[in-house]
């Protein structure tokens, strides 16, 4: 007679697809959406060219920054 299957422990799971961002790319991030913000005071943008300009930030600097930005479990 086959073993029975043991069931998979739900403590141990297995990584998951997308890595963790490093406190290194929450930096630059911040650091980016701050320079816009005080580059936006003095041109006089409206508040909502700063707000498209730093979700675009966010959203290429997630897609596009180097992976020595990223941590593994």
């Amino acid at each position: 007679m086959p073993e029975p299957i043991e069931p998979m422990n739900p403590i141990v799971q297995p990584p998951s697809s997308r890595p963790r961002r490093s406190l290194r790319w929450a930096a630059t991030i911040g650091i980016a959406i701050g320079a816009i913000a005080f580059v936006g005071a003095f041109v006089d943008l409206a508040w909502w060219w700063g707000a498209a300009i730093a979700f675009a930030v966010v959203v290429l600097g997630d897609k596009f920054l180097p992976k020595a930005f990223t941590t593994r479990n």
